[in-house]
């Protein structure tokens, strides 16, 4: 479970006023707690740290066993919120889903690692179901704290701009910035300003660590040994990430049809790009491709 290890050291850091890019204060948590975790920085947005703050109210094995069976009731939530909109679902299509949702492997290592994927499947399942329902606050505030979990899905807020959901955006925007707000006030600019740093020059041995499954890590494995391959790659990967953002917008016909498949189409489409143009991509990431998967 070193996955939600790693969210309680540095929520716990978080809590006891110190700072989560200090090594020593790191090592001194690390040795009060003595428990195995993912060995990263504080690489996940600032106030995640600060909604993660309940969890370390319980003692670790305790607060760790809540989290598993928290995160099961994602899966069934995001679960149920999709066949909410099926009005006829057959038994063979049900079986179906429920099969894959069931043996995929990337949700077995998420929920071994406790991972916060789960938890993002279900908020994006809830995004699309407040979007496709006529609900926009429920829409806004789901991504809005989807973003502040992993950043890369901001990208959602330009997704809904061009899928004509205007009002949705607006709102989603206007609390990601609250939550930016919140956090900058009861954290400083200080842990703000370390975390753009860390996410913007990323460690070199995440861009040809095998399990990161990414485009981008992809291209700097097959350059590595060239001479200039760290350029090379980084300016296929970016003429990459534009491509795909063209290619999708010239796929998304405006005004988009109000019809539910087409939206359910855009919606797994611009999930799936999401994943492609993030700089890190693991097994247990591709979690919120089960949304898409029961379209």
């Amino acid at each position: 479970f070193i996955d939600f290890a790693h969210y309680y050291t540095y929520t716990t850091l978080i809590s006891l006023g110190l700072d989560p890019f200090d090594p020593h204060a790191v090592a001194q948590v690390d040795a009060l707690l003595n428990i195995r975790r993912a060995g990263a920085a504080a690489n996940y947005p600032p106030l995640f740290y600060l909604l993660m703050q309940p969890w370390t109210l319980l003692p670790f094995r305790q607060a760790a066993v809540t989290w598993f069976f928290f995160n099961q009731l994602c899966v069934l939530g995001a679960l149920a919120l999709c066949f909410r909109l099926v009005v006829s679902p057959t038994p063979v299509k049900t079986v179906t889903v429920l099969f894959v949702w069931l043996n995929y492997q990337p949700l077995i290592e998420n929920l071994a690692l406790g991972q916060s994927n789960t938890v993002l499947l279900f908020l994006l399942a809830l995004a699309w179901w407040g979007s496709r329902t006529n609900h926009p606050w429920v829409a806004a505030v789901a991504i809005a704290v989807v973003v502040h979990i992993k950043a890369q899905f901001a990208l959602l807020l330009l997704l809904l701009w061009w899928m004509g959901y205007r009002t949705v955006g607006v709102r989603a925007l206007l609390l990601t910035g609250l939550g930016l707000g919140v956090g900058l006030i009861v954290l400083g600019p200080a842990q703000h300003i370390e975390y753009l740093r860390y996410v913007t020059t990323l460690p070199d041995y995440l861009l040809t660590w095998t399990a990161n499954l990414s485009p981008r890590a992809t291209l700097h494995r097959l350059f590595q040994s060239v001479g200039q391959g760290r350029i090379l790659a980084d300016a296929l990967w970016l003429l990459l990430c534009v491509g795909l953002l063209f290619l999708v917008a010239n796929a998304i016909s405006r005004p988009l049809s109000p019809d539910g498949a087409a939206v359910d189409w855009v919606w797994g489409l611009g999930l799936t790009v999401i994943l492609l143009l993030s700089p890190v991509t693991e097994e247990h990431h591709l979690v919120v491709l089960l949304l898409p998967v029961t379209f």
